[in-house]
């Protein structure tokens, strides 16, 4: 199934993101969709994307996909200038993604808003940890 996704950062462009396949295409002279249906970011050649299904959302990376469930825990930690971003089911490692951290040190009006606004992973794992945010997103969401 092909769903219309924001991309990451760039509202204005959409994703016609494959969730069968895993696989997106940027839609450069597409409208945007006019509501939240859900992100999309492509990071060192992969396809990640947060979406609803209705019930839940999903996290996908590739044609794997996550349901923000509480059966699965998501952190994101920072190591000096990388984090990593870990997804795990019964304390067995899922997933995992180390990449360059979006943290500005050097900017004291830099939060962890302002962090969650950056960095797709660091969204993705508040927004996994918070099930009351979850809901409303479903809601949101829904097609």
């Amino acid at each position: 199934m092909t769903r219309v996704l924001h991309l990451w950062k760039r509202i204005w462009q959409s994703v016609a993101f494959d969730t069968a396949r895993g696989q997106g295409r940027v839609r450069w002279l597409s409208r945007a969709p006019s509501r939240g249906i859900g992100w999309a970011m492509k990071h060192a050649g992969t396809w990640y994307a947060l979406w609803s299904d209705g019930q839940q959302v999903i996290f996908q990376v590739g044609t794997k996909q996550f349901p923000m469930t509480d059966a699965y825990q998501c952190r994101n930690v920072r190591f000096d200038a990388t984090r990593k971003f870990t997804i795990s089911e019964k304390e067995c490692v899922s997933f995992e993604v180390t990449y360059d951290a979006f943290d500005r040190d050097d900017d004291p009006s830099f939060d962890l808003a302002d962090l969650e606004q950056e960095d797709f992973f660091f969204f993705t794992s508040r927004l996994w940890s918070d099930s009351k945010w979850r809901q409303e997103v479903v809601k949101n969401w829904a097609a």
